[in-house]
Parts: structure tokens; C-alpha cells; sequence
């Protein structure tokens, strides 16, 4: 793909740093075949123990120190000493409930986190407690990517984790861990796990897909990240490794209690008495998404997302991008190597940010634009378009967060512009016109 060819405002996008790959990693992380999610081969089938947590695209764990073990996405972390507010989606016994809430709170020993459990009002963590879904939860603030009318952590109540006192409660210390940051403590680079690959694809048949026990169970993270730290294969986080599933009978455990391992790790993540971590990153959030504008018919096409980009840690690289679908939600593909992501009709831009402040776009007026000339949309006039709109961190380790990934919003495609149109002055915007405030 060549980067000269991929613009916004007519005006052409200068490569970051030296990287032909940037742009190639990124097409790889963003085009998608299709908006549609792919489901689990058996969403209502029933693995002891399987926790299907939906992990960020790519995963990361940095402290100074060597010392303690464990896993973590420091971008995706609360703030030190945060109140997260709790609430049940669905109604379900009060002593189901408080069950729940006090194996929660297990994490408050060690981590200056507080869970708050509130009925009413919003709440960053949303629980639904069913007869389906498995167990899973997002990674930490991932779950403000998540509409407030939906869950960000799911309990399959008639699974076999939730049958007995002690595994109930292991398996709703292991979804916090997940909410306040913490993976998968057997994806651990260091971990040496000899895994029988076609044992495990075997055992997880009919309920995850090779995909998925790929995603779950043999991916890694990249040892830069782990920077010294130890393997614990007695931590919460890890998974039960039954011998017939490795090439050297490597067994691991039940892990039913948080760990020597994971004390030390979530107390350097969120230390006691400072609110201050040894070592930050860009932890950037999107807030208060509204909407999305679509004007066209102008000789070109318009888009202004409306949003605010809280900023804090350290300062970091942020890409904005629009991309284009047609009206079965499939890429619309570029027929002339313009106006792309890798042959995906989409524009794209990005900005640095410094942290402690926050950045609103189109909050009072069009201040936010991404325009595409009309004669590069491959689509007849009056047709259905759909576009969506994402915000991804770089990061130093050139990889990328996602931050937000909007619903499609659907429009008819026009080359005509309307007599208000005509008249009105060209737009000239893009992240330099952002509203800048301190947090």
C-alpha cells in the first residue's frame, strides 16, 4: 500500500517515523471482512473452567521491576485509587449478588482500587448474571468501549463454575482481574508451556474454534513487555493445564485464590498510599460519542464524528480513521489505489497528544473533518453506504490500542449538492481544529 495515496482534506498524510510496516499493521488490525461479529462454533456449550475474555488487540506489560510476576495492560488500566462503579444488568438472588460483590472485593486488599456496587446511575462495570455466554469480562477501561445498555462481564449462572462455593468465587476473582487489567497469566511469553496443539483443538471442539483456541489459549504476548518479570503458575489468572494437553505432561492446577504473584502485581499497578504508578503509558479514553454526520453531494464526502479524547498517563499517537462499507456491511474496495487503507475505501488522520486534558470534536460546530471527493466512493447515486469510525493509540512498541469502534451509521450516497450546499464555504478541518481543555 503505498502511503502517499491515503488523504484527508485533499491534503496527504506524511509517514510516522520510518514506517512502511506502520500503515501495513494497521490495515491488518482495521480491515475487516465485514462488520458482522463472528459467533463461537457453540455459544451455549458448557467447558469447565473456560473463560473466553475478549483480550485487546494487542496486549502489552511494562513495570521497573523485575520482582513480581504476572500479566497486565498498563494502557487499559484505572486510574490510582479509582471508584469503579458496579451495577447487576439483570435481577438475580441477593445472595447471588453478594457473592459476587464480596469476591470482588478480594481485590481491594492489594490493588488502591474500590468497586462501588451501585442499582441505579452508570456504571463503568456491567454485570450479567445468565444461563448462557460463558464467562468473560473486557480488559479494564476496554469496558468503556462497550454502550451503557450492555454488559461488560458475563457469569453463565448454570455452568459448572458456578455449582460449587469455592469455584463460583475463584471464577469471579479471575473476571475482576480481567476488569482491572490483569490477561492471562499462561499466554505469558515466558511460560515454556510445550503445548499439544491438536489435543487441545480436540478437547475444545463443538465450543471454541480453532481461531478462538488460538485467541484463548496458544497466543502470546510480546516478551518486550514482560520486562524481567516471572512466570506464576500459581496465579488466578492462569488457566488448569491437564498433562494430556502438553508434550511433557505439564500440569497446572486449579488456581482458585489470588496468588503470591498477583498481590505483588496488581499492588505495583495500583500502589497503596499515592496515586502515582512507577511507570505510566498513554492510558487515552474516548468519551461522549454521539454521533456521527454524514453531508455529501458537495463534489465530495463528508464525515464529523462527534466524540472527546481524554488524555492521561504519558502523551501518545492517536489515529482517527473512517472507513466505508456498502450496504450488506462488506468493504467498499478502492478501484484506484486512492483514498484507502489498504484497498479499503476509507481517510484517515492522527495527532499527539499531550495527557491530562481533554480534546472534544464537533462538540460546537464542524470542527472535524474527513472528506472524500464523491468521484472516489464506488457506489451508484442513491446507493446505501455505511460508515463507521475508530480510534486506535499507537504505541512506542508500534502496536496498536483500540479506543473506540463506533455502530455503522447508514446513509444514501448523492453526487447532487443541495442550493444550502452549493452556497455553503468549503471546509477545511481536521484533529488541529479539536477543542482543547484541562482535565
Amino acid at each position: 500500500m503505498n502511503q502517499t495515496h491515503i488523504l484527508i482534506n485533499r491534503i496527504t498524510i506524511k509517514p510516522l517515523m520510518r514506517t512502511k510496516n506502520l500503515l501495513t499493521v494497521l490495515a491488518i488490525i482495521i480491515c475487516l471482512p465485514s462488520i458482522a461479529q463472528k459467533k463461537p462454533a457453540n455459544a451455549n456449550a458448557k467447558v469447565w473452567g473456560a473463560c473466553n475474555t475478549k483480550m485487546p488487540e494487542a496486549m502489552t506489560f511494562s513495570l521497573d521491576t523485575s520482582k513480581p510476576r504476572g500479566l497486565a495492560d498498563n494502557y487499559f488500566l484505572w486510574d490510582v485509587g479509582k471508584e469503579i462503579n458496579v451495577k447487576f444488568l439483570n435481577s438475580a438472588s441477593k445472595q447471588l449478588q453478594q457473592t459476587v460483590i464480596n469476591a470482588a472485593k478480594e481485590w481491594e486488599k492489594y490493588a488502591n482500587v474500590k468497586f462501588k456496587f451501585v442499582t441505579s446511575g452508570p456504571a463503568q462495570i456491567r454485570i450479567r448474571l445468565g444461563d448462557d455466554d460463558g464467562y468473560w469480562s473486557m480488559v479494564g477501561t476496554q469496558a468503556n468501549i462497550i454502550p451503557e445498555e450492555q454488559h461488560t462481564m458475563n457469569f453463565d449462572t448454570s455452568g459448572s463454575n458456578f455449582q460449587y462455593s469455592y469455584s463460583l468465587r475463584g471464577t469471579v476473582i479471575h473476571e475482576f482481574g480481567h476488569a482491572i487489567g490483569l490477561l492471562h497469566e499462561h499466554e505469558s511469553p515466558i511460560s515454556g508451556i510445550q503445548w499439544d496443539k491438536e489435543a487441545v483443538y480436540d478437547y475444545y471442539k463443538g465450543v471454541w474454534d480453532k481461531e478462538t483456541v488460538d485467541a484463548q489459549i496458544f497466543s502470546t504476548y510480546n516478551v518486550s513487555y514482560t520486562n524481567g518479570t516471572k512466570y506464576d503458575n500459581k496465579s488466578i489468572m492462569h488457566y488448569p493445564i491437564n498433562p494430556k494437553h502438553t508434550k511433557n505432561n505439564y500440569k497446572v492446577e486449579w488456581n482458585w485464590e489470588i496468588s503470591q504473584g498477583d498481590k505483588e502485581i496488581v499492588g505495583l499497578l495500583y500502589p497503596k498510599n499515592t496515586t502515582i504508578r512507577s511507570k505510566e503509558v498513554a492510558r487515552f479514553m474516548v468519551e461522549d460519542f454521539t454521533k456521527i454526520d454524514v453531508v455529501n453531494g458537495n463534489e465530495k464526502l463528508s464525515v464529523y464524528p462527534s466524540f472527546t479524547l481524554s488524555t492521561k498517563g504519558n502523551k501518545g499517537t492517536v489515529y482517527f480513521l473512517v472507513l466505508l462499507f456498502d450496504e450488506n456491511g462488506d468493504p467498499l474496495m478502492d478501484n484506484d489505489d486512492k483514498f484507502n487503507i489498504n484497498g479499503q475505501v476509507g481517510m484517515y488522520d492522527y495527532g499527539v497528544y499531550e495527557p491530562g486534558y481533554r480534546y472534544g470534536a464537533n462538540k460546537s460546530g464542524k470542527d472535524f473533518e474527513f472528506s472524500i471527493p464523491n468521484n472516489q466512493v464506488p457506489v451508484a447515486e442513491g446507493g446505501t453506504v455505511m460508515a463507521t469510525f475508530r480510534v486506535l493509540l499507537y504505541t512506542p512498541d508500534q502496536e496498536f490500542k483500540t479506543l473506540w469502534s463506533s455502530k455503522p451509521v447508514s446513509f444514501k450516497f448523492t453526487k447532487k449538492a443541495s442550493p444550502a450546499q452549493k452556497a455553503a464555504p468549503t471546509q477545511k478541518a481536521s484533529t488541529k481544529g479539536m477543542t482543547k481543555q484541562k482535565s
